[in-house]
Order: structure tokens, then C-alpha cells, then sequence
């Protein structure tokens, strides 16, 4: 439910933002990681985990070693660091599982597990013997990689409470496939043949046992001793460990509250299923069972759409103030039930895409800085940005080369999954609906054509951003402001009441119609008797005269 009330005077937001010394060493501590972090799984490509050292590290990343040694004390931490990424990398498969059994389910997971392997076979195979053992950093097993394995645990979770065979023992299910996984990895890692032939196999071969002990598995509850030697394995040699019981039941609450806030499409019910709530709550339980605040990432807010038929100006208005509100509120009520409460980290996506939305860069440095001070005036502290500039130290249009030749795969090779084909089709509309408002002398026949490949550029970007994001934050519990299906690895949420489930701040405006605020395009608004009303000087929202 959203409750707001409009000011008759705001602050103004032409005030600069003046970043805190604080602030500062945050920002140049997440480019110096990344940059050290890029380096190192280069270095780990190109001449292998073994052959790679330190110097060569800081020479590709133009720090010190002293630097280096900073952030990753050893190689062993970056290997760390390359497992988080893999377990994010597959949370991906999460809403493009097939309806169906278990077998098929875990058998998509597993494809695509070994698909990200591929690439990297150089880099894993001589760092296996660490990653086998328990008293390594690196051990797959060992508790520096606890927070991995809470990941991928979830999404065999997820496999399972989504499966139409799951049986009455989900949990137990979930962490046997778990183990299964970890040895069809093993066995990946000694395939030798092209195309991996005998990990293919493998794979086959569990997925047939599986289907055949698919009866079994609906028709009962594993017997409470197969059960408890289960539970003993899992405990004892898979890093399984159950989390007491008060903060599982604080996660939920917290899961909960953001699901509260949920965006979605399609045939989705009014309660969350276990599996949409297993790969967040794996997340948030992460945060909770070390008494931190619970970090969230918002990929949004990247500047004002240029079409004058959506937005009122280049700047943030009222829109953008209310959806900071909202999302304040929403970092209130985590911390309502959770003292360490939430931190919210906008990730400002402007200069990844202005040269393809026809929004200069210069205005999207205007919006950030405008956006900045409405946050510091709402008492900031819970809620920062995070954008290109921040990951790389260079101009935007650097930025965006290195952007998409570190973390996006070639334009030929971009095939969107059912979920992205979902963001494809609103963002083409998007689009068409910017350039018909900038070229209204055009057919929207001709406005969609010239726009597709904009429109399939923006989601390969996306992708991009959402792994470089991934990268600086990886522990963090994923938003979106675009609807997303029933089971996610991101939670689409609210930001404003709106009827089209894909507007947002930046692509219309605030409409007041007495005790009523809605989200429209600045036509629509128009259309129904929005006045334009200024604060400052400067456009703030439409209101239908009393």
C-alpha cells in the first residue's frame, strides 16, 4: 500500500551532492576490487591458476601488489571470488527451469552449470585439488564457501519445490541433488574427451535414476532413518548446516516484507510459492545468520526519458521523490523487524545506455547528481548509488567499451531466455513509444523496425550491468524494477501505483487527482486534466484542478 503527501514546498534539488570523505574511499574501494579482481581471473585465463602471480596481477590491474594483497590475500580468495560469480551466474536458470519432474529440472540446472564451466577449464582443473579440500580457503566444502553453497543449495531448492514429482521430503531431495552436483562436476573435471562425452553421460545417467525413483519419491516421505543418515551426510561433508531457528524465521519475515512489495507477470498467486521464496531467502538468511544489515541491489534511475509525450524534463520530479520515499519506507520496515536492518544500493544504469536511448551523457551526470540530493534530503543513509562512473574511472563512453568487452557476450551470440525475451518485448515498446515522441512524423511501423536492434542492444547490456553489478556486489538480495514471472532471481517490486505494470519514475510522471497519485505517461495525464505544477522553478508534477 502506498501513502504519500505532497508537499507544498520541497527542497531544492539544483543543491550539489558533495560526497563525505567516507563516501569517496567507498567508491575507489569497489573500482580498486574490481579492477584487481578483472586482472586476476584474466591472468587465471590466460596463463592459468598455478602460472599466475601476484606481479602479474598487479601489472595488468596498474596497482601494487601491496594493493592486491589488499583485497585478495591470496589466490586462493580470488578462486573465492570466481565461485561466487559461477553460483550467481546459474541463479539465472532459476526462472527458465522447465515445467515437469525433477529430473528434467535438475538436468537444465546442471546444463547450464557445465555450459559456465566450459570456458573457464583452464582456470578450474588445476585449482580442483583446492577445491577438494575441506582445510583450503578454496574448498568447495569448507566455510569461507559457505555463502556459495547457500546459493546453489537454493537453486536445487528451487528444482525441486517447483518439480511435479518433488515427493514429500524436499529438503532432503535438495541437498542430495546437491551432492549429485558436486560429483558430475568431478566428473567434468576428469572428462578428457571433446565435448565433454562422459559428463554428458553421467549427467544422463543420474537423470534416469531419477526418473525412475520418481514414484518413489511422490508416493512418500523418505523413512526417517534414510532420512536422518541424510541429514548426517549433508551436515558432515557437504557443508549443509541448519540455521537456528530464530534467524530462519526472521529471513522469512524479511522475505515476506519484500515480497509485499512484489512486481510480477503472469499467472501468478497471491502467495508466494516455496521455490519463488528460495533463492532470496538463501540471500537474505546469509545476511541475518552474521547480524548484517541485509544489502539490496536496484538496477533503476538511469535518467529521464527524452520523449516529451512521457516525462516533464531532463531532471528527477515528484516521481522519482516518491519512489525514493517508497523504497526508504521499505528499508524502515526490514529494519522494524531486523535491528542491523537494510541497506539499499541504486544501481543508476544511465550511462550504460544513454547512447542508445538518445539521452546525453551530460544529462544523465545532472539527473545522478539531482537524485543524490533528493536522497540526502530524505537522510540518505540507508539508501547510496552506484553507477558506471564508479566502476571504472574513465569517460562514460570508455566506460561502456569496457563494460560490455568484460561482461557481455557478442551481439550475434545474444539469445534471449523466455524471462529476457519478457524485458525485450516491454523495452521495444519502450523504445518505439520514445521515437515516435521524438520523431512523431513517423509510423509506428517504422518506428518499431528501427528500434529492434536498439531494443535487443539494451537487453545485452543489461545482462552486462547485471553481472558487473554481481561482481561488486555479490552477497546482495536482487531487485528490479521490471515485472518479473512467479519464480526469479531477482524480486521485481513497486516503486509508485501505476496501471501499467511496466511504467517507471523516469518514463512518466506523477499524476494528483484530489487524495489519489498515480504513475502515467505525461499524456495520459494530460488527457485526463493534469495541470503542470513547478517547485523551484523547475517541473515537479500534473495535478487535475480541484
Amino acid at each position: 500500500m502506498f501513502i504519500f503527501a505532497v508537499d507544498g514546498r520541497r527542497k531544492s534539488e539544483h543543491a550539489q551532492f558533495v560526497s563525505t570523505a567516507a563516501a569517496w574511499e567507498q567508491v575507489r574501494a569497489q573500482r580498486s576490487r574490481l579492477r584487481i579482481l578483472e586482472a586476476a581471473l584474466a591472468a587465471f585465463r590466460a596463463v592459468g591458476f598455478e602460472a599466475a602471480t601476484f606481479r602479474d596481477i598487479a601489472a595488468a590491474a596498474e596497482t601494487s601488489v601491496g594493493l592486491v594483497c589488499r583485497y585478495f590475500p591470496t589466490k586462493e580468495h580470488v578462486a573465492l571470488a570466481l565461485y561466487d560469480q559461477l553460483a550467481s551466474e546459474l541463479e539465472a536458470v532459476v526462472p527458465e527451469l522447465p515445467t515437469g519432474g525433477v529430473a528434467d529440472r535438475f538436468e537444465a540446472v546442471m546444463r547450464r552449470k557445465l555450459a559456465l564451466l566450459g570456458p573457464l577449464r583452464r582456470t578450474l582443473v588445476p585449482l580442483f585439488g583446492r577445491a577438494l579440500d575441506p582445510e583450503a580457503r578454496a574448498g568447495v566444502l569448507g566455510d569461507a564457501a559457505e555463502s556459495v553453497r547457500s546459493k546453489v543449495l537454493a537453486i536445487m531448492r528451487v528444482a525441486v519445490d517447483g518439480a511435479t514429482d518433488a515427493g514429500a521430503d524436499p529438503a532432503g531431495l535438495a541437498q542430495l541433488l546437491y551432492g549429485v552436483h558436486l560429483l558430475l562436476v568431478l566428473v567434468w573435471v576428469q572428462d578428457r574427451t571433446d565435448g565433454a562425452v562422459l559428463a554428458e553421460s553421467a549427467l544422463g545417467l543420474v537423470c534416469d535414476l531419477l526418473r525412475l525413483g520418481a514414484a518413489f519419491l511422490t508416493a512418500a516421505r523418505l523413512p526417517r532413518s534414510l532420512g536422518d543418515r541424510l541429514a548426517a551426510l549433508s551436515t558432515g561433508l557437504l557443508g549443509v548446516t541448519r540455521a537456528p531457528t530464530d534467524s530462519t524465521t526472521v529471513a522469512d519475515k524479511i522475505v515476506d516484507r519484500l515480497f509485499r512489495h512484489r512486481r510480477t507477470y503472469g499467472d501468478v498467486g497471491a502467495s508466494p510459492s516455496a521455490a519463488a521464496r528460495a533463492p532470496h531467502l538463501a540471500r537474505v538468511l546469509d545476511f541475518v545468520m552474521r547480524g548484517e544489515p541485509v544489502d539490496l541491489v536496484l538496477p533503476a534511475f538511469p535518467a529521464k526519458s527524452p520523449n516529451p509525450r512521457k516525462a516533464l524534463g531532463a531532471l528527477p520530479d515528484l516521481a522519482e521523490d516518491l519512489a525514493l520515499r517508497s523504497l526508504a519506507a521499505l528499508c524502515a520496515e526490514i529494519g522494524a523487524i531486523y535491528p542491523p536492518g537494510a541497506r539499499l544500493i541504486v544501481c543508476s544504469d544511465g550511462h550504460v545506455f544513454a547512447d542508445i536511448v538518445d539521452v546525453p551523457d551530460k544529462h544523465v551526470v545532472r539527473y545522478r547528481a539531482a537524485l543524490e540530493a533528493s536522497i540526502t534530503a530524505l537522510g540518505g543513509g540507508r539508501i547510496r548509488i552506484f553507477g558506471l562512473a564508479d566502476a571504472f574511472d574513465v569517460t562514460p563512453a570508455e566506460a561502456r567499451k569496457l563494460l560490455l568487452a568484460r561482461y557481455a557476450g557478442p551481439p550475434e551470440d545474444a539469445s534471449p531466455s523466455p524471462a529476457q525475451r519478457v524485458q525485450l518485448d516491454g523495452i521495444h515498446r519502450f523504445l518505439t513509444e520514445d521515437e515516435q515522441g521524438l520523431h512523431p512524423d513517423q509510423s509506428r511501423s517504422h518506428a518499431q523496425k528501427v528500434t529492434r536492434e536498439r531494443a535487443h542492444e539494451v537487453v545485452r547490456r543489461s545482462v552486462a550491468w547485471g553481472r558487473l553489478v554481481a561482481a561488486v556486489f555479490p552477497r546482495a538480495v536482487r531487485l528490479s524494477i521490471h515485472p518479473q514471472p512467479e519464480i526469479s532471481d531477482k524480486i521485481g517490486i513497486h516503486l509508485l501505483p501505476t496501471e501499467d505494470a511496466w511504467l517507471t519514475p523516469w518514463h512518466g510522471c506523477v499524476l494528483v487527482a484530489g487524495d489519489r497519485i498515480e504513475l502515467v505517461k505525461r499524456a495520459v495525464g494530460e488527457a485526463r486534466g493534469g495541470v503542470l505544477v513547478e517547485i523551484d522553478g523547475r517541473p515537479s508534477h500534473l495535478e487535475v484542478p480541484a
